[in-house]
């Protein structure tokens, strides 16, 4: 017998610590992300520890409440161990995503002009 973790439980496990990492960075309890969901906090608490599957219904109004894309629920986003800039970067694409869409329109532009100054400079 394989002690090989089966892979949808490797994606089970992987979506709930994405849930638990951007219900963190929005400043959630599990009990308020449960309430905005209409969910047990015990139901939060399976998901962040990957005990179980998730409906695709829950998964959405997940994404909807944590204001995130639900393909960021799936995607990995590998931070070099100890990185602390890929760390800062992240929270930063969290916190701009969080905004409505004349903001982050706004933020492009500017980070736009930052990156062509620097490119300039170098």
């Amino acid at each position: 017998m394989s002690n090989k973790i089966p892979k949808h439980d490797k994606v089970i496990k992987s979506i709930g610590s994405k849930v638990q990492y951007y219900r963190k960075m929005k400043g959630f309890t599990q009990e308020e992300l449960a309430n905005k969901i209409n969910k047990t906090v015990e139901t939060i608490s399976n998901v962040e520890r990957g005990i179980f599957g998730v409906k695709i219904e829950t998964l959405f109004d997940l994404s909807e409440a944590l204001q995130i894309e639900l393909s960021d629920l799936f995607v990995d986003v590998k931070v070099k161990q100890g990185s602390k800039s890929a760390k800062r970067i992240k929270d930063i694409i969290n916190k701009i995503s969080a905004q409505n869409d004349d903001t982050i329109a706004a933020i492009d532009k500017v980070v736009s002009e930052i990156c062509r100054v620097a490119e300039e400079k170098s």
